[in-house]
């Protein structure tokens, strides 16, 4: 059996609608570690538009064989960057997850940087996904566990 192909590419506007339907999904707010509220439209476009022009924020849709199956954001915090992933809830436990994170780094970063993933507590799978990339838990307080690596 073939297996297909995840690559990754640069988010754009037109993204806009695609990256709505994807954070307002029941799994996406489940999963969040700083909002459970649905967002709205109007908050969504100017989010994405200050993202798209901010040198420090890195997004990028993953996609397997062309149809687009998740998202990676790298967004400076401090010293470190900090990851937002997500896989829509159909194309899950294919390892695509680690995937789109190691291609997104490898296209971001060209020297040593801290990267930084915060979790809800409980959420057991995006524990195991930073744990199978080299990243170490560093803190745990209010919930949240935060690991950590350097790229």
């Amino acid at each position: 059996m073939i297996r297909p192909s995840l690559s990754v590419r640069k988010t754009g506007e037109d993204d806009a609608r695609l990256l709505f339907d994807w954070v307002n999904s029941v799994d996406s707010l489940a999963g969040k570690a700083e909002t459970s509220a649905p967002i709205n439209w109007e908050t969504h476009v100017e989010w994405l538009l200050r993202r798209l022009s901010d040198p420090d924020t890195h997004m990028f849709i993953a996609e397997v064989d062309g149809r687009p199956v998740g998202q990676v954001r790298l967004q400076r915090k401090a010293e470190a960057f900090e990851i937002d992933v997500f896989i829509v809830s159909d194309e899950r436990r294919r390892g695509y997850a680690a995937q789109a994170l190691t291609k997104t780094l490898q296209e971001t970063f060209d020297r040593a940087t801290v990267v930084d993933a915060v979790v809800k507590e409980g959420n057991r799978a995006s524990e195991a996904l930073f744990k199978s990339l080299g990243f170490r838990q560093i803190d745990r307080s209010d919930g949240l566990r935060r690991f950590q690596i350097v790229v």
